[in-house]
């Protein structure tokens, strides 16, 4: 009986010594847990998709707005005329098409990262800007 105990502890002391396993000792503090990344878990936010009619835009304020959604423009923001050309805000025609893409921020806002005024298809498809009325 005891030969079989013996054998049973030492089988088990062979398998923690194989498997890197370490006992805990008594009085002794536990393991410390990994450190939490930091920097590596980050993210920039996805970017989501948009397109519509432009129905207004705040020079002052630095916003659009197309359909019911407001958008911020920020200095990260890029702004492109048809053909891919850089433009300002001063360049989007009201009820005119406008595609890009934005990210949301913590408090809600809807920060838009590319915008595309006139649509981001090729330099032939540009939007006139509407005639007056009764007009000639």
């Amino acid at each position: 009986m005891i030969v079989c105990v013996s054998r049973l502890i030492a089988a088990a002391f062979l398998v923690l010594a194989v498997t890197g396993m370490a006992l805990p000792v008594p009085g002794q503090p536990p393991a410390a847990a990994p450190a939490p990344k930091k920097a590596a878990e980050e993210k920039k936010p996805r970017s989501i998709p948009f397109n519509g009619k432009l129905l207004a835009f705040n020079k002052a304020a630095r916003t659009f707005t197309v359909g019911k959604r407001v958008f911020r423009v920020t200095p990260e923001t890029k702004l492109f005329k048809p053909g891919q050309v850089p433009a300002t805000l001063d360049d989007g025609l009201i009820n005119g098409l406008v595609t890009g893409s934005y990210y949301k921020i913590e408090e809600g806002n809807l920060v838009a990262r590319n915008v595309y005024f006139g649509g981001k298809g090729d330099s032939k498809t540009v939007v006139a800007p509407a005639k007056p009325a009764g007009g000639k």
